[in-house]
């Protein structure tokens, strides 16, 4: 029965594997990307992410198999991470006093187009309907190359003017020598073992306890301890300066918060769409309905910290007080039942109010804790603890989904049917036809009712509750 209650979730979280395949080289790539554009300029860092994005896309647009659009989406990581740079590269051409109102509006709103983050999955969703999924890829190469074509006219920042006085062919071949590779390799065995032992967990390949998991586990904190010991005595030029951690109160415990803090958000993001079909519609345009509330109250939590930083002031306790807020109504999603989402929806669209303030108050204390030339290292690594923090919360999230249903479902299900008439020989086939929700398979079972499709129905939507609480 474990068997079938796994294959029961199966669908709502395969999806993931190519996710957390982005999310893991993006981490990789904006910290790395990000202390480059420091170094070297910014303009052609971005130029060729914008080119590797492009080069992503294609593949995913023409992918006839699963592992060839996860390969794209692993190319798409890679130049992602070059784009991550767009809050420094924002901030740096403004005042300091002007950048939490910058990041809000210039960086959430245009940046990241508003259609997008607020209603993607119902764009996506009509784009799949009503077309092709391809098109999801079409608009990114589109919009891409036209973000890559103004970069080129209209982009010439200022460190990078600099940098070009006495930038030539040999200056750039130094530059490539003078390059902290031993830091670079350890950054990226660092996210290659967390990222393989995330995904081994979310396709069930291996269990939290096995050495499978463990050993990538602890070899990635080795790892990450020897990344830190070079960057401190080894390195000449190191990508991740050791005075940045130096400084505790501004920077190191600001990621610490960030890292815990998105984690539980993400429980929103990523885990919520599944309930929604797990438990409330099985129409992909209502369950994409559903969710939008996260989108609209991520983006007026963002315009919100933007006016607040400048008026309020006192972002510390800003910081704070979202983290903790946004935390009460994630947990306030504990009390959804199948039969009452409405609240869930408010729940959400609070908490990603909080979430979205959150965001936008990290990013500007993060930069405003060193100086330029070092404001893209410093969003890099804030990316990078953006990234891992959900990707490990999430396999934990679905790790415990997928124990508490295999546990329970069948044992809740057989109780409440089996005294009904259903002979137990038809037990399997039940909770097959309920999973895949083929109504056809459920009508030719043996012994049938529709008191016992009742029963069994809510049986299952009960254990699903129980296990995303």
């Amino acid at each position: 029965m474990a068997s079938i209650c796994s294959w029961c979730i199966a669908g709502g979280i395969w999806f993931l594997y190519p996710f957390f395949n982005v999310r893991g080289i993006q981490a990789h790539n904006c910290s790395q990307i990000g202390a480059i554009s420091d170094q070297y300029g910014r303009k052609d860092v971005l130029i060729f992410g914008n080119v590797i994005a492009i080069v992503g896309g294609v593949v995913c647009v023409t992918a006839k198999s699963i592992w060839v659009a996860v390969i794209g989406s692993t190319i798409i990581g890679l130049g992602s991470g070059c784009q991550s740079q767009s809050c420094a590269i924002l901030s740096e051409m403004f005042k300091k006093k002007h950048r939490g109102i910058l990041i809000s509006t210039l960086g959430l709103l245009f940046i990241t187009p508003l259609p997008f983050l607020v209603t993607g999955s119902l764009v996506g969703h009509a784009m799949a309907k009503n077309a092709t999924w391809r098109w999801v890829y079409y608009l990114y190469i589109i919009l891409t190359a036209v973000s890559g074509i103004m970069i080129f006219l209209f982009y010439y920042p200022p460190h990078e003017r600099q940098l070009c006085s006495s930038w030539n062919v040999r200056s750039k071949l130094q530059a490539l020598k003078d390059f902290d590779w031993i830091g670079a390799l350890f950054t990226i065995l660092f996210i290659v073992l967390i990222s393989t032992s995330i995904v081994w967990v979310i396709s069930e390949k291996y269990k939290w306890s096995s050495a499978a998991i463990i050993v990538p586990l602890v070899a990635a904190v080795v790892i990450m301890a020897c990344l830190a010991a070079w960057e401190t005595f080894g390195s000449k030029n190191p990508i991740f300066p050791h005075t940045m951690f130096i400084n505790t109160r501004g920077f190191l415990f600001v990621l610490l918060a960030v890292t815990l803090a998105t984690s539980g958000i993400a429980s929103i993001d990523d885990v919520w769409p599944t309930e929604v079909s797990a438990l409330y519609t099985t129409n992909q345009t209502r369950a994409s309905v559903y969710i939008l509330p996260s989108g609209f109250g991520t983006m007026a939590g963002a315009l919100f910290a933007g006016l607040s930083m400048r008026i309020i002031r006192h972002t510390q306790l800003q910081f704070s007080a979202t983290a903790f807020l946004g935390a009460i109504f994630v947990a306030l999603m504990a009390t959804l039942t199948p039969n009452n989402f409405r609240p869930g929806l408010a729940y959400i669209f609070v908490a990603d109010f909080f979430g979205g303030a959150f965001k936008v108050i990290s990013i500007v204390m993060i930069q405003l804790a060193f100086g330029d030339e070092l404001i893209g290292t410093a969003t890099g690594i804030l990316n990078l603890a953006r990234n891992i923090g959900p990707g490990l919360s999430n396999s934990f999230y679905v790790t415990i989904i997928r124990s508490r249903v295999s546990a329970t479902l069948a044992k809740r299900v057989s109780r409440a049917v089996l005294p009904l008439g259903l002979p137990i020989t038809s037990l399997r086939a039940l909770l097959l036809a309920i999973a895949s929700k083929d109504q056809a398979a459920l009508s030719q079972i043996p012994g049938i009712t529709p008191v016992i499709i009742k029963m069994a129905v809510l049986e299952t939507e009960l254990t699903y509750a129980a296990a995303f609480r």
